[in-house]
């Protein structure tokens, strides 16, 4: 796979590189503007390979487009009052395509693999509900729209998991990992708007947003499809 798109996942990596320096030095107007950069690199990418041929591959494109959208804001309009608005609305809608392109592939065959759906909404159930309580104390008047994020997050999680055995492997690790790294970063980000803001996070938040964002796109280049019960 590395060498398979050796110059695309040298050029990114060296972003990557850039992106954890800067977020060392704390220019956030840097860090957002290379995840930017980063995030039209993988359209590009994505464009090139597949041709965005299929619903899969567009919505994949129309989720990298509005995670692009939320780091520009970040750098066209820092400190404005309306930024965390317009930052979650860009976020929400990248997830939101996300779980639709990765519904297509459950939808493709929904009888397979049923103790594993299970296992993953157990598993999703347990750890989303856990976060919650845990962020709860700290949410004096944000309980309901945190609870829906949380719920958005876990939907995105499990259809990714629902893509087990319906398409390729490499695809189903690289979008699943994709995904686990992207809920992560999320819930990093509630830890520093809810509860406390750590040190470290300056370079582990865009860091974990770029590698969710790579594994994603990687993933969507590399989908086979196993079992098509259902045209999608």
């Amino acid at each position: 796979m590395l060498k398979k798109y050796l110059v695309f996942n040298l050029l990114y990596f060296l972003l990557l590189v850039l992106v954890a320096v800067v977020g060392f030095i704390s220019n956030r107007s840097l860090v957002f503007g290379a995840m930017s950069l980063a995030c039209v690199m993988l359209m590009v990418f994505l464009y090139t390979i597949t041709r965005l041929q299929g619903k899969f591959h567009r919505r994949t494109f129309i989720g990298l487009f509005a995670a692009c959208a939320g780091a520009l804001f970040n750098v066209l309009i820092p400190g404005h009052h309306s930024l965390i608005l317009y930052t979650t609305i860009a976020g929400l809608i990248s997830a939101g395509s996300f779980t639709r392109a990765f519904y297509l592939d459950f939808r493709s065959a929904p009888e397979l693999d049923k103790s594993g759906a299970k296992i993953a909404i157990t598993v999703c159930f347990v750890v989303f509900t856990a976060f919650y309580f845990y962020l709860r104390p700290h949410l004096p008047l944000m309980k309901l729209p945190v609870l829906i994020c949380l719920f958005l997050n876990a939907l995105l999680v499990m259809m990714a998991a629902f893509r087990n055995q319906r398409v390729n492997q490499s695809s189903f690790k690289l979008v699943l990992s994709g995904v686990i790294l992207l809920v992560a970063a999320n819930a990093c980000i509630a830890q520093v708007f809810f509860i406390k803001a750590l040190q470290p996070m300056g370079i582990i938040i865009p860091v974990l947003y770029l590698g969710a964002y790579y594994l994603i796109t990687l993933g969507a280049a590399e989908r086979k499809l196993i079992h098509t019960e259902t045209p999608v």
